[in-house]
């Protein structure tokens, strides 16, 4: 395959030295590719400028991939999945052939991403599902970082220290980093590094490298300050460099049941129910947690908790099975209150295992729970 942005011009717009993708997709062009670093000159220049050296004139090495590849005792595969068209899939589905034609990574087939909500992405991953994925082109000062992830995902090491990999490796949930980078930062490359490689090491952690050039909603989304902003789980910011110890600690509290205790007794005392099913819909993983708030002593926390997991009955059958494992251990709880709750909910399920658990709840002494035990068994 020769070079892929040499394929995006026209004659006559080459003679004027500006893309076709440019001149269909970027209007500002000329500022996009100066913070990329692509001309030496002002701006000026532009007009006289060729983009025929492609890849390479945007500090990118393809050749470099594949020497990586050849050396690396497993195979790096990517993905691409197609957004709704414009400058951002432009750009990275050339990026895309360019990788397997020039690169050598062969085309990821099975363990797909479940949803391309976060279309147009590439999505990186040697054996098992991916989890590296960026919305960016590792341009610049991004190539190298870039470079590492593909030779951590090779030989299966990273350049993490061996008892931060150890900690990751035992994280339960899983856990999402996003990296919001812009071209001219000095900075991002070095906090994409780390995140790459946590990625990397830890089987439950999610990475997403985010160029705010090709992706300006983003900055609406998250209104960052600076670059890079680095966001944790859609719950914590952290903002310029980062140490590899900092993150590491960040996500083994994201992975304590103490911190979203917290974090879902927050939501239901200030009544953002809202935010709290919407982070419910998207980590189904914290439904233990949010049964657990039953026993709370807070009518409000334990009123919350139950309308919460009341909604998950009524909207989102695909949990159904999740909520039954979170509900059964209630029924051992020495409170009653506990007890009775748990049956009441259970009873709402249509899940078949319920029957033999409140079934031997006909018989309790409180004459409650033996009431909501029979009302379950005939829903």
């Amino acid at each position: 395959m020769t070079n892929v942005l040499q394929s995006l011009y026209t004659a006559k717009e080459r003679d004027r030295g500006i893309s076709k993708l440019a001149i269909e997709f970027y209007p500002n062009w000329i500022e996009f590719i100066l913070k990329k670093g692509i001309l030496p000159g002002p701006k000026e220049e532009i007009w006289n400028y060729q983009l025929g050296s492609g890849w390479s004139g945007l500090g990118m090495d393809i050749a470099q991939i594949r020497e990586l590849i050849q050396k690396g005792q497993k195979p790096v595969q990517v993905h691409f999945s197609e957004g709704k068209g414009g400058p951002a899939d432009q750009v990275l589905s050339a990026f895309f052939q360019e990788l397997k034609a020039g690169g050598g990574l062969s085309e990821l087939s099975d363990h797909l991403p479940e949803n391309s909500e976060g279309a147009p992405f590439l999505a990186f991953s040697s054996t098992g599902a991916p989890r590296n994925y960026y919305k960016a082109l590792p341009s610049g000062l991004e190539w190298s970082p870039f470079l590492s992830l593909l030779r951590s995902l090779g030989n299966g090491n990273t350049s993490l220290s061996p008892e931060s990999q150890h900690r990751l490796w035992d994280l339960k949930r899983p856990l999402t980093i996003q990296v919001l980078i812009t071209a001219s930062c000095p900075f991002c490359a070095q906090v994409v590094g780390l995140v790459n490689q946590v990625a990397a090491a830890g089987a439950q952690v999610r990475a997403w490298i985010i160029d705010l050039d090709l992706f300006p909603d983003y900055i609406q989304r998250y209104r960052p300050k600076t670059a890079p902003t680095t966001i944790l789980e859609e719950e914590i910011v952290l903002t310029g460099l980062i140490q590899e110890e900092e993150l590491v600690e960040w996500l083994i509290r994201l992975d304590s049941n103490d911190y979203l205790d917290r974090l879902y007794r927050n939501y239901l005392m200030e009544k953002r129910m809202d935010e709290a099913w919407k982070r419910l819909l998207h980590h189904p993983q914290d439904l233990p947690v949010i049964a657990g708030l039953i026993r709370d002593e807070a009518f409000s926390i334990k009123l919350g908790a139950m309308a919460l997991l009341e909604q998950v009955v009524d909207e989102a059958p695909h949990l159904h099975e999740a909520l039954f494992e979170a509900l059964a251990p209630l029924l051992e709880d020495p409170s009653d209150l506990v007890v009775g709750d748990g049956a009441y909910l259970l009873g709402l399920l249509p899940d078949p295992r319920k029957i033999p658990l409140l079934q031997a709840l006909l018989s309790h002494d409180n004459p409650e729970i033996a009431e909501a035990a029979r009302e379950g068994l005939t829903t």
